[in-house]
């Protein structure tokens, strides 16, 4: 599990060497987040809720990069397969409402998944967010059987200055 967990350590600080070397990089306040919760599948008959909180951590250009920790439940067993779940993830922005990504996330076990795909910006207000997202994902480095699949969700977000208030 340390080696895993150093390898998702070094692939995050090659992310954040590649913001360092430009002058036009934005940083922002880990407070600045999002609380969310997200339904997602495998299209294949099994579903996920994830519920947790995310953050951008920095920016330069139409480059992000963001973290985030969550719980997940797994339908229909909603109260007895359930585990933490954190992420890092490198985005670019295509448009104004769509972006790619790829994420490299934990379980906290040792396991590592790496997923590749596009998210776009459904409906957004002031007070939310609204998600979908579309991707690929596969155990990292390729350790299953069950890698890879495809992955589709909706998330729904909120600031959390706006459940501080």
């Amino acid at each position: 599990m340390f080696n895993k967990l150093k390898t998702l350590f070094a692939i995050s600080v090659l992310a954040l060497a590649a913001f360092v070397s430009a002058q036009d990089i934005q940083s922002y306040p880990v407070t600045s987040g999002n609380v969310y919760t997200k339904s997602r599948t495998n299209l294949e008959g099994r579903w996920h809720q994830e519920t947790g909180y995310n953050v951008t951590l920095v920016t330069k250009g139409d480059w992000s990069l963001g973290a985030n920790v969550g719980f997940v439940q797994a339908y229909p067993q909603l109260w007895t397969v359930n585990r933490w779940t954190g992420a890092v993830t490198l985005g670019y922005k295509l448009q104004d409402n769509l972006t790619a990504y790829t994420k490299t996330n934990t379980n906290f076990s040792g396991d590592l998944t790496q997923e590749t795909g596009f998210e776009s910006v459904l409906l957004r207000r002031d007070i939310f967010t609204v998600q979908g997202n579309f991707g690929y994902v596969n155990d990292w480095p390729f350790s299953t059987g069950d890698s890879p699949q495809w992955t589709a969700g909706i998330t729904v977000s909120v600031p959390l200055s706006r459940l501080l208030k």
